[in-house]
C-alpha cells in the first residue's frame, strides 16, 4: 500500500514485513521506518493532524506520540488493518477474527479503554 501525504511531500508505504516507511518522493530516501502495522493514511497526514498513532506489533498494539514514538498506552494483542478515527483518539482494527476498538479518554490521553472484540460475520 502506498499513500501520498495531503501536501504531496511524503509517501507512506505499508509492507508485508510489518513495517511502515515514510519516503521523500523527490529523493526516494526513507525518512522514517516504523516497526509494526499502522494506519498509513493517518501517518501520511502527519503528526499535526494525527498526533497519536496505533501500531500493531507481534503481541501488542501500542498507542504512540507521532512526533517521538513514545508509548502512551498499549494493549495485549496485535491489531492489523488499523483505521484512525478523525478525532485521532480512537482506532479500529482486526485481531484474528475480531473487530477491536480502542479509545483514549482523559485530557492527557493516558487513560485507555479497549472495547470488547466483535467477531466478523
Amino acid at each position: 500500500m502506498w499513500i501520498f501525504s495531503p501536501d504531496g511531500r511524503r509517501i507512506v508505504s505499508g509492507s508485508l514485513d510489518s513495517t511502515v516507511r515514510v519516503w521523500d518522493p523527490a529523493s526516494a530516501a526513507v525518512l522514517c521506518l516504523l516497526r509494526g502495522q499502522g494506519d498509513a493514511a493517518a501517518i501520511a497526514a502527519g503528526p499535526e493532524q494525527f498526533p497519536l498513532r496505533a501500531m500493531g506489533r507481534q503481541l501488542e498494539t501500542a498507542i504512540e506520540q507521532a512526533h517521538s514514538g513514545e508509548s502512551v498506552a498499549w494493549f495485549p494483542g496485535a491489531m492489523a488493518y488499523i483505521a484512525t478515527h478523525p478525532s485521532a483518539r480512537a482506532w479500529a482494527g482486526a485481531a484474528r477474527d475480531y473487530l477491536v476498538l480502542i479509545t483514549l479518554e482523559g485530557d492527557a490521553g493516558h487513560e485507555a479503554r479497549l472495547s470488547r472484540g466483535t467477531p466478523f460475520g
